[in-house]
């Protein structure tokens, strides 16, 4: 089973990536790709593999996209003072209340650049047959 990692950074000059391929049992080689890691090279890099494994937010959470899809609509914003269901996933406020710092906001925050990269290589990459798991 080969495989590969990405670690997606907004731009591509901060991204990385490497593929792993099986050498025996219980042994794997780690490499390179033969070029920077480029949206065109990811995606031709993923066609070539078993597994991809992504370091970055998936979507946004979902009362992000609803209050986005209200405001564009000229509704009200949804939500009060607390705000963390729009700024944070389950997953970042349940590792908060286990006292683990805070992840950085998907919406709000620099890291919203990434999700949108890996939106639109989710896109490249995906067929129909593709489950993308948002949460």
């Amino acid at each position: 089973m080969r495989v590969l990692g990405i670690d997606l950074a907004a731009h591509e000059k901060s991204t990385g990536a490497i593929l792993i391929d099986p050498i025996g049992a219980s042994r794997w080689r780690a490499s390179e790709l033969p070029t920077r890691p480029t949206d065109d090279a990811l995606v031709e890099a993923a066609r070539t593999v078993e597994v991809v494994g992504v370091d970055s937010p998936l979507g946004w959470p979902t009362a992000f996209v609803e209050a986005v899809a209200a405001h564009g609509s000229l509704r009200p914003w949804p939500g009060g003072v607390d705000r963390s269901t729009l700024t944070h996933r389950d997953t970042d406020r349940a590792i908060r209340q286990h006292g683990i710092r805070a992840a950085l906001s998907v919406s709000a925050d620099k890291l919203g650049s990434v999700a949108m990269r890996c939106a639109l290589l989710q896109v490249r990459c995906c067929t129909t047959a593709c489950l993308l798991l948002r949460t």
